[in-house]
């Protein structure tokens, strides 16, 4: 216990003695760097701090266009947000209909997307051969294409496959390239070879090697992948009115809402509660697995 108290006081100290070590001009940038990321902060943060104070007002009194925007509701309309789930709806879809449709394409999409990304890489960084220095080469190639010259086809395809506007759209976040690829395919080459080459003498199989052996070390990154391809895709309304429109998400659902109903009934207070609710589940999963996530990033080794 003495121990671990004297090696905190001497990093406490080594971290003083950092600081003290800066000259007065390398202060004065921190400082100004500091304020300017302070102020960056606040254009992100105040705009949903007023959508959530204006959630609470009177549907009439925020439609008043001599009201104070920045006032505060009088009174507090809490009744906005038990409202969302009876009266936020779209061509009869209802709030929980979307919600569920939001859960099955995000969880779906995110689940497929992340395994085609973290296969080919496993294959591509272990297996060194011509076909897959070539997939690599076409994978940094498909990168620097602008990714919505290719709209058009991709419409095309999947209206036209018919995976559009059916559960089967899932298959279309099998692309197996792009930067998570290469990303995941950087930790998959500095993971040491001694772990496969000691379990296959031990008799385990490729596959097995994969999922028991490599996926386990990199699941840090995977998992960080997981879930930023999630956040994306509870978020992406476009992909929803391109390719679903009878399974309208969160996201596209309050995106047609306020064209079609928020603006023209005025009723945008009980438009923004919605939106408020919708950022709930990824913040929420954010903050679950922020620290879990940072802490894994380190590559791990075998104890024994």
């Amino acid at each position: 216990m003495y121990r671990i108290d004297f090696i905190k006081k001497l990093q406490r100290k080594k971290e003083k003695t950092a600081m003290e070590k800066r000259t007065g001009g390398q202060k004065v940038l921190f400082a100004v760097f500091f304020v300017i990321f302070v102020l960056y902060s606040l254009t992100l943060i105040v705009p949903f701090v007023w959508v959530f104070i204006n959630s609470f007002k009177d549907p009439y009194v925020y439609a008043d266009i001599m009201s104070d925007a920045l006032a505060l509701p009088k009174p507090w309309m809490f009744s906005n947000w038990l409202d969302v789930p009876k009266y936020l709806e779209v061509k009869g879809q209802t709030y929980f209909t979307m919600l569920f449709n939001s859960l099955w394409l995000s969880i779906g999409r995110s689940l497929l997307y992340t395994l085609c990304k973290v296969m080919p890489a496993y294959c591509v960084a272990k297996y060194s051969c011509k076909f897959t220095k070539a997939y690599y080469g076409v994978a940094l190639f498909t990168m620097i294409l602008p990714i919505m010259g290719g709209s058009a086809a991709v419409y095309k395809l999947y209206w036209g496959s018919g995976l559009a506007n059916s559960p089967l759209i899932l298959l279309a976040a099998t692309g197996g390239m792009g930067f998570e690829f290469v990303m995941i395919t950087g930790f998959f080459r500095s993971l040491d070879n001694g772990y496969s080459e000691a379990a296959m003498i031990d008799g385990a199989g490729h596959q097995r090697i994969f999922w028991t052996i490599s996926l386990p070390l990199v699941i840090g990154p995977v998992s960080a992948l997981y879930i930023i391809t999630l956040i994306g895709f509870w978020n992406d309304y476009y992909f929803s009115l391109m390719y679903m429109p009878n399974y309208y998400t969160i996201a596209s659902g309050l995106y047609v809402y306020k064209q079609l109903t928020a603006e023209k009934f005025m009723n945008v207070p009980l438009y923004y509660a919605g939106v408020i609710l919708s950022i709930l589940p990824v913040l929420i999963l954010f903050i679950v697995f922020n620290d879990k996530i940072m802490n894994k990033v380190a590559v791990g080794g075998l104890k024994g």
